[in-house]
């Protein structure tokens, strides 16, 4: 039999559509190919769909591919966010939606760079993917719309507990311009306390002032609105809702409350995580070692452990309620053969939450944020960062704390 009729019909069956989206604001750059002709390159107005249905209609016929042949798509996550993902899921398109940041560039410090370019560029690499070079990038897991949904309130908070931070940081600078000086920002009595203080500003800067106050307020009124939006969509959910079932489970857990069991549940225990380096990279605790010629060095993470949360790991790990617990001594061992790392310090307990030069008493919260503002205070000594579950560390509460000090998962 003639083996190259049948390795030539076998192609003529196996082809397939390959299509690269490079996406901007404007204007969307198309690039085809069947991996066997010329790619072929379209413009199209952003966003529009029927034109994107009729460039692939074309592009069947200018590479010879009829109905039956499959199509393969690709983009890069972007502003444009999941739903041109579903949209060519719908219309018979398998599309790939890639990490930017996993995509290989010419190293050149100077390199020629347009979106013709991207497009062929990222065209290349789905025809290497799809052949079976299954490194050549990362593809990332799409949420379906209802858990995409899901997201929005918290996200939403996490803006507004930053605009609070501004807000308030604007008044305190505004104060101190004229020496007044005041712990708390805020709250149902800020009102009368600023009008006693109407007397030693200016006209003007009063003003400033008091936009900046309804600001503030509004923003707190947000707040209030999305917490209370919250607690009524928990106790309104099915108790089979599987979200509803995760979060009310993780905020059984010591150290986890209502807001950081509903991110986790929202964020993280939608995806599917296969093994221990999956979780690792997820939270963005996985090691980057650097080993060449004579220069090891790890890139990724170091860690530190203080006495506090040394105990709070035996005792949490060890509890009858925690999943897979494990006998003290068990845990003690893995605690220290973790603790022997390189990339592993341990900080004292060498300060105190009595300490007015490194805590702002009058700014905490409530007790339980105790725990998280002493350690988020011993990172800044030590120059680390805090890494908490908890999205309302009152960061202005430590003395040369910042946002960046912190990392909520």
């Amino acid at each position: 039999m003639d083996t190259t009729f049948i390795r030539q019909a076998k192609q003529t069956t196996d082809r397939r559509l390959y299509i690269a989206f490079e996406l901007a604001q404007r204007h969307w750059r198309l690039a085809f190919s069947d991996a066997v002709g010329r790619p072929r390159l379209v413009t199209l107005e952003a966003g529009n769909q029927v034109a994107v249905k009729e460039a692939i209609a074309k592009a069947r016929a200018h590479f010879g591919l009829d109905e039956a042949a499959p199509v393969v798509s690709c983009y890069e996550a972007g502003r444009d966010g999941f739903w041109l993902h579903r949209w060519l899921l719908e219309c018979g398109v398998e599309n790939l939606l890639v990490d930017s940041a996993s995509i290989e560039v010419n190293r050149r410090q100077r390199r020629a760079k347009t979106d013709r370019l991207d497009a062929l560029k990222l065209l290349s690499m789905l025809m290497r993917y799809v052949g079976g070079e299954r490194r050549v990038w990362t593809v990332l897991h799409v949420p379906t719309a209802e858990q995409e949904d899901a997201r929005r309130p918290h996200r939403e908070r996490e803006r507004l507990d930053r605009e609070r931070l501004a807000h308030s940081n604007r008044i305190r600078g505004l104060l101190v311009l004229h020496n007044i000086r005041v712990k708390t920002i805020g709250g149902a009595k800020w009102g009368q306390r600023l009008q006693a203080l109407r007397a030693h500003v200016p006209a003007q800067l009063w003003a400033e002032i008091g936009r900046e106050s309804e600001r503030l307020r509004l923003v707190l009124e947000q707040v209030r609105a999305l917490e209370a939006e919250r607690a009524q969509s928990l106790a309104q959910a099915e108790p089979t809702d599987p979200t509803r079932e995760k979060t009310m489970k993780l905020v059984k857990l010591v150290s986890i409350g209502p807001t950081s069991g509903w991110v986790l549940a929202r964020e993280v225990f939608w995806r599917t995580l296969r093994n221990r380096r999956e979780v690792a990279h997820c939270a963005g605790l996985a090691p980057m070692p650097y080993a060449s010629g004579e220069s090891p060095h790890e890139q990724g993470i170091s860690w530190a452990s203080c006495p506090i949360t040394q105990n709070g790991c035996v005792r949490i790990m060890s509890h009858q309620g925690y999943p897979n617990a494990l006998p003290v001594r068990a845990l003690m061992e893995r605690l220290a053969e973790a603790s022997a790392s390189s990339f592993h310090e341990f900080w004292p307990d060498d300060i105190s939450l009595l300490d007015e030069e490194r805590v702002d008493a009058a700014r905490i919260h409530g007790p339980r944020q105790l725990t998280d503002l002493y350690l988020l205070a011993l990172a800044v000594r030590h120059g680390g960062r805090f890494v908490t579950f908890d999205h309302s560390v009152s960061v202005e509460a430590i003395e040369g704390a910042k946002t960046k000090d912190t990392v909520a998962l």
